[in-house]
């Protein structure tokens, strides 16, 4: 086995408290077995990663580095982490080689598995992505923004804190969080709306920052980061009939405020309350006083006595929140009598939607050849823009990159067979560009690829990386500048 190997830890931070310097933190004298690390995206069309999962496992037994015995049991009340050892506590993988330390794989306790048949306590964890998959939001109503701030926002429903490094965006989103309906949607299914409005793409990196890239990031960023040769451990390509799309079709739906207030929202059975009663707390979802369907405001109107809410004197209203699409509230009855409520509503300017545009694009060559004559068609939303020239462009990239077949390198395996090999692997990001060049013959000669998901094994003195790889894009958008397409940097699709 190569002697490129650094010096692997792993923390949990049993007290919660944002750093990995107690007594326990430092739990990597006490791992047993391997330790696995993922994180990126699942294709080359997913434009939000998946969840990444680190795995390994702690010894339970008077051998463990504190020599003491159920010490990682979750239900042992004898541990000196008694209460401590539960889900959602903070977790970092690190390396140091070459005394430079780097941070692996950032994230928290998922679930906790003890063996006591092997001694052995299996901890799963998960990155932060998992919070986003498992949360639902609720939002403001956000009018002419970039992805880079919704990117933000979308976080701060879920985090207190998190640091993050976006880019700002290219589109100017007319609407955004109207359709985020009240715990309807996941932080995940919001960023997706994010990222696919305008082709970015959305991680959490090895250190646990918040990533977004806009649309022209993989297609500027041509920089080679590290170069694999026939020194791979395995290289396994593929090139599936599954994989051609001749005809794509990208729907918008554009939105605009409503001229007149209209009621949003309104309390059906409205509640008898006694002097001093406060009564339940409610949450109203807005709706289409004509249609009943969901709706979002973008403004409402303060609550008039007599109008909005009867008996009009001695009604207070002490909760009050809303969303782009909902308002929580709770009513006071701070009169000396008894009242029966008659009316309680909500007005405001609702966001109405106009019938959604599709825009078509086909490769009518790719289905003649390929798929019989006929199209072989996939639909994409953007949930965001309202711009048809972009929709459109968008279209024809997607079937320019996919109506004929190409060849997907669903991984390749590296190890820590030299020292420049080793240090790249511990370097690389998600995201990042290599060069491949085999020596098998299947005739990778310096060709360039980016990194789109990543998968680490480390067993002893053996570091293993399976990384799955998409071929680097050197396709253009026309891009939009002041107002006016920029025909300098257009680049025909």
């Amino acid at each position: 086995m190569s002697s490129y190997t650094g010096t692997y830890r792993v923390y949990i931070d049993w007290d919660n408290n944002r750093n990995f310097t107690g007594t326990y933190d430092d739990v990597s004298a006490d791992v047993r077995g391997r330790i696995t690390w993922d994180y990126g995206f699942a294709s080359s069309r997913d434009r939000v990663a998946m969840v990444g999962i680190c795995e390994f496992e702690l010894d339970n037994t008077w051998f463990n580095q504190h020599g003491e015995k159920g010490l990682y049991s979750m239900d042992n009340a004898a541990s000196s982490l008694a209460g401590k050892v539960t889900p959602m506590k903070p977790v970092a993988v690190e390396v140091t080689y070459n005394a430079k330390t780097r941070r692996m794989w950032t994230g928290y306790i998922g679930d906790i598995q003890p063996d006591p048949e092997m001694g052995v306590v299996a901890f799963r964890c998960y990155d932060y992505m998992h919070a986003l998959v498992s949360t639902r939001i609720g939002s403001l109503l956000y009018t002419n923004v970039k992805a880079g701030f919704l990117v933000t926002a979308v976080l701060g429903n879920i985090f207190t804190a998190i640091p993050t490094d976006c880019d700002e965006g290219n589109q100017t989103f007319p609407f955004a969080g109207d359709r985020w309906q009240y715990e309807q949607v996941t932080g995940h299914e919001a960023m997706r709306h994010i990222a696919e409005s305008e082709w970015g793409r959305f991680w959490f990196d090895r250190k646990g920052v918040g990533t977004y890239r806009d649309t022209y990031f993989e297609f500027e960023d041509d920089t080679s980061r590290a170069t694999f040769d026939k020194s791979m451990a395995q290289l396994l390509t593929s090139r599936e009939a599954r994989d051609i799309i001749n005809r794509w079709s990208v729907e918008m739906t554009p939105r605009r405020v409503g001229n007149s207030p209209v009621v949003v929202a309104a309390l059906d059975n409205p509640p008898y309350l006694n002097p001093g009663e406060t009564s339940p707390t409610y949450t109203l979802r807005f709706r289409d006083p004509d249609t009943g369907e969901p709706i979002a405001v973008a403004a409402e109107i303060p609550l008039v006595p007599g109008t909005d809410y009867s008996p009009p004197s001695g009604i207070v209203v002490p909760l009050y929140s809303s969303s782009a699409t909902s308002v929580t509230f709770n009513i006071r009855n701070t009169n000396d009598y008894p009242v029966q409520m008659t009316l309680w509503q909500l007005r405001g300017y609702p966001v109405y939607e106009y019938d959604p545009v599709t825009l078509t694009a086909e490769d009518t060559t790719s289905q003649s050849v390929y798929t019989f004559g006929k199209p072989k068609a996939q639909s994409l939303r953007l949930e965001l823009t309202d711009n048809p020239i972009f929709a459109q462009q968008l279209a024809q990239y997607l079937v320019n990159r996919y109506a004929k077949p190409f060849t997907t390198v669903e991984g390749i395996v590296v190890e820590n067979l030299s020292a420049a090999q080793y240090a790249a692997m511990l370097d690389l990001e998600v995201m990042d560009l290599i060069t491949l060049t085999d020596g098998a013959g299947l005739g990778y000669s310096g060709d360039l690829f980016r990194i789109i998901y990543a998968r680490h094994e480390v067993e002893g003195a053996r570091h293993s990386v399976t990384y799955r790889l998409e071929p680097y894009n050197d396709q253009n958008y026309a891009r939009w500048s002041s107002g006016t397409w920029d025909d300098a940097t257009w680049a025909p699709l």
